[in-house]
């Protein structure tokens, strides 16, 4: 008996229920807009840095995430359904076709390449055993068998920056002393983390000032040398988080 045959029997013994798949499409799920927040200091707590290190950097912005329509391998795995392999990778990713409920349980199906069936996963990620043909009019229990078992995916998410509700970002280098200054390098970057040149500008202070300002920023220096600096950021101008 040829393995297609085998194959042809087999589908038809692991045949489950033969009714109508309802599926759901799935979309891109955008949650709320979230705040985040990070600095690397604290008011009025002491702290030190060398020469060419931040003594103030701050990110202020609001994000978006995205939970997108695909879901993507945690592990390598092999998938097989009667002839029809495929080799996964950890890190390879599957679009979701779409979602439906079986046996009280929503699953995410996916399409796999090189086996004309799509396949569902639970809100975890985990395999369910569950395959449905492309038409959603057909049921099958475990017809395709995964290995290893324990096969895990996650969604795809992204996160992007909400520039619409402003955004911050810069710091404050410390580039070191001359006889009688000491030297700082102010920058300011997009919401991506690039440069803005036009946004940079040298600070330079008396050697003996024990507070220096900067905008809204004051700091106290306590040491100071050509390699360090000890110092406590007094007054920032952000609000407290």
């Amino acid at each position: 008996m040829t393995r297609v045959i085998i194959s042809k029997i087999l589908l038809i013994v692991l045949f489950l229920v033969c009714a109508c798949a309802t599926i759901e499409p799935m979309k891109p799920i955008v949650k709320e807009p979230e705040r985040l927040f990070h600095k690397n200091y604290k008011i009025y707590q002491s702290q030190d840095a060398n020469v060419g290190e931040e003594i103030v950097k701050v990110k202020d912005y609001w994000v978006r995430r995205i939970i997108q329509n695909k879901m993507r391998s945690l592990n390598d795995f092999k998938l097989e359904m009667g002839q029809a392999v495929h080799s996964g990778f950890e890190g390879d990713t599957y679009d979701i076709e779409g979602m439906f409920t079986h046996k009280e349980r929503k699953l995410y199906l996916i399409k796999i390449p090189e086996v004309n069936f799509i396949h569902g996963l639970t809100e975890d990620g985990e395999w369910a055993g569950i395959t449905v043909n492309p038409t959603g009019n057909t049921i099958f229990e475990s017809a395709a068998n995964l290995t290893p078992e324990d096969t895990r995916f996650e969604f795809v998410k992204e996160t992007e920056v909400d520039t619409s509700q402003g955004f911050i970002n810069y710091e404050i280098v410390f580039t070191g002393t001359t006889t009688d200054a000491m030297n700082f390098l102010y920058r300011e970057y997009t919401s991506e983390d690039l440069a803005r040149p036009a946004f940079h500008q040298n600070l330079t202070y008396p050697i003996n000032t024990e507070i220096i300002r900067f905008r809204q920023t004051r700091i106290k220096i306590h040491e100071i040398s050509s390699e360090s600096i000890k110092y406590t950021v007094l007054e920032d101008g952000l609000e407290r988080l």
